[in-house]
Order: structure tokens, then sequence, then C-alpha cells
């Protein structure tokens, strides 16, 4: 009885359609308030506030000395920079006593203190397997092999010490309110073997590094604490695939690019690259690590469009530029425009650990973090459930009286 009604009924409905009847006063205030959700509904879409995504921590490396933590430098570039840096990048190395003393990384005045309590930012740690004496470098051509036989325990174990110390924070235990974070980039650019003697045998860089990573596993330091970033170059004179020491030993991947051969579109520069990585870890976050640019182009002009291929488009979770030697870029003109109106994350000043877990782990879908957020409108971004929350309720809505259950 109830099938044969409602049948009559959709009858009804049709033919009055058919017949092409003037519309009664429920039908033109249904257009109209169809009409009126359509417009709030592209009004909160495509608002720049609501698009404004923060895919990407924004980093720097800007040290005037690589073994001096003088953070100065990178003072004048948060300075100069829309969005403060929400990672800071630093270069200690192995054995020997230029760049690895211990108190220029751990002490209370080191690296890791500093760039932690004075920027407010979380350290990235391209952590490089070269040693020292009065002469350079003496680094033997077999030392990856030598540490994965395990001779370079007693050394590795102080470190993860040292690092498990300051990672813990005061209270000295994981897992706390107080724990810090901390970027691990172990012996980076592989590929440029002729630079970096620890890529001359991919076979003995995987094993160094599997055994580096089991070291320090069995200091109890939790994900949201430490991860662990494998970073070849963009270009090299070997294949990167042969380096990688497995999923269960890396959390991030990564590529350092630089321009210095005229690339125009970040496209031709980096692609290969993240073809090639992507292939190797398909489930890892992405990284930029380093970037910059020498070319004889407009610098800004580069930097705009690496960081909206990168960041903007979300293919890379952390980006941070070498603001460095050749490459320091935050003295040209336009360098601020540069940065400004890209998808960057800062630190968040309310936060004590800086940036979430999900944005250090690589997992954030978007910002939480409102106040660092450049927007595409040239101001910051409110990214908050309003929009969603609105957008909902309004698409619900929509919805109803669609079906003229409204």
């Amino acid at each position: 009885m109830g099938a044969t009604t409602n049948s009559a009924v959709g009858r009804c409905r049709c033919r009055r359609r058919q017949e092409g009847g003037v519309a009664g006063p429920n039908s033109i205030v249904r257009v109209l308030l169809v009409r009126g959700l359509l417009a709030a509904a592209a009004a909160i879409v495509l608002s720049p506030a609501h698009l404004a995504k923060a895919d990407a921590l924004w980093g720097v490396y800007d040290f005037a000395q690589s073994w001096s933590p003088d953070i100065s430098n990178v003072q004048a570039f948060s300075s100069k920079s829309p969005v403060k840096p929400a990672v800071v990048h630093f270069f200690p190395d192995w054995c020997g006593a230029v760049n690895n003393n211990y108190g220029s990384t751990f002490g209370s005045d080191g690296f890791l203190g500093r760039i932690w309590n004075q920027l407010h930012a979380v350290p990235l740690i391209s952590w490089q397997p070269f040693c020292y004496d009065s002469t350079g470098r003496i680094s033997p051509d077999n030392f990856t092999a030598l540490v994965a036989n395990g001779n370079y325990d007693a050394y590795i174990k102080s470190w993860a010490q040292n690092l498990q110390s300051f990672l813990n924070g005061d209270d000295g235990k994981a897992g706390t309110a107080d724990d810090r974070r901390a970027y691990l980039r172990l012996a980076h650019e592989m590929n440029l073997y002729a630079t970096y003697p620890w890529g001359l045998d991919p076979v003995a860089y995987v094993k160094f590094w599997q055994h580096v990573r089991a070291v320090f596993d069995g200091y109890g330091l939790l994900p949201t604490q430490l991860q662990w970033m494998w970073c070849p170059n963009n270009f090299g004179q070997a294949d990167s695939a042969p380096y990688y020491p497995g999923d269960k030993y890396v959390d991030w991947t990564c590529f350092d690019a630089y321009n210095n051969d005229g690339y125009a579109p970040a496209a031709g520069l980096v692609d290969p690259v993240i073809k090639n990585l992507t292939a190797l870890a398909p489930s890892k976050p992405l990284a930029v690590a380093e970037f910059g640019d020498v070319s004889a182009g407009d610098r800004p002009s580069f930097i705009s469009s690496f960081l909206a291929y990168m960041a903007d488009s979300g293919r890379a979770k952390l980006v941070a530029y070498f603001n460095s030697g050749t490459f320091a870029a935050s003295g040209d003109a336009g360098f601020a425009n540069a940065i400004q109106g890209h998808a960057l994350l800062g630190p968040d000043s309310s936060n004590p650990r800086i940036i979430t877990d999900e944005q250090f782990l690589g997992t954030a879908a978007s910002s939480k973090n409102s106040s660092t957020v450049a927007t595409k409108s040239g101001g910051f971004g409110e990214r908050s459930g309003f929009f969603e929350a609105s957008f909902w309720f309004l698409s619900s809505a929509l919805g109803l009286l669609l079906s003229g259950s409204f």
C-alpha cells in the first residue's frame, strides 16, 4: 500500500515537471537557498586561509663555521624569512679534534642545546663519518667495513648515550612531556663517493648503516624523539639504490639538490631522484635536507619555484635551504618574497616540543599550527576545524534541499 502511494506521488511529481507548470513559492525558496549554499561553500573552499596547507617543515643550514655553534647567522636568516625555521641543520663529524668536539654538539652550550632552546627548532644532525687528525681527514677507505665489524662500537655507544641524554630531557626519561626531538642523517650523499669515501663500497655502506642503527636501538629512543634520514644527492657518480639500508632501518628518505647547471624548472632538477626514492621506499616521507642555487639566473625565482614544486605540492614533508657560502641567499633582494606564499611550517611557539608528533614523523596531512603558515594571499592562514565543519554543514544542507527533504 505504501509503495503504491509513493509511486503515485512520484508519477505526479514527474508529470508536473514534464508539463512545465509554474514553480510554487517553495520551489523558488529552494532554488534561492541552493544558490546561497553553493556560494557560501565556494567561498569557504576557495578562501586563501582554507587553501593554506603546511605540508613541509621549513629548515635551514646557516653556520659561519661547521664546528662552531654560533647561531647568529641562523637568527639573521630567521629575521628575513617570513616563516621561521622549524628545523636547523648542522654537520658534526665522527672522530678527531676538529668538528667532533663533544662540547660543540652535546654540551650545555653546544649545537643541540642552542638549536632547541634558543632557536626553538628541531636539530637535523648530518653525522659525517670523517676522522681527523692535525693534518686533516684520515678516514681509511674501508672505514664503513670497520664500523660494521664493531671497531667503533665504544664511540657509537658514547654518541648514542649523549644523544639519549639530550632527547630524554631534564627528567632523563623517554615518553614524558619534556622529551626532545632530532633528525639523524647518517652518512649523507653516499652516491658522491669521490667526495665522501663512505660511499666507495655500497655493500659495506649498508652493513655500516644497519650496525649503527642497531646500536642506537639498544638505548630505547622513541620514534617521536629520533627519526633516521637516508639521503643521497640528486646527482652522483653512482646509482643510490644499492646503498639503501632497508625500510627497517630508515624513517625518512631525502635528497640534496643544487641548481648550478641552469635548471629553470625544479622538475628537471629533482624528478629523477624523486622517482628513484619513490620506487625504493614508497611508504617513507620525503625530505629535501639541502637545496640551493649558484646559477647565473634569478635566485629568488628559483627558490620560489623549487618551494612550489616540493612544498606546495606536498611532495616533500621537510625542505631545508643551505644558506651558506656561494649558496647564501637571504641577502638577495626578493628573498623574503621568494619564501612568502608557500606551504611552509615553522615552529609552534606554544608547543614545548616545537612541532607535533605527526609533523615530526612526516605523517601530518596539513598544519595544526595556524600562526606559521604562509598563505597564498601573502598573510597567515587559520587552519582550524571551522572551515571543515562549515563546509560539511553546508554540504549536508544542500543535499537535503536537493532531495526535497528540507
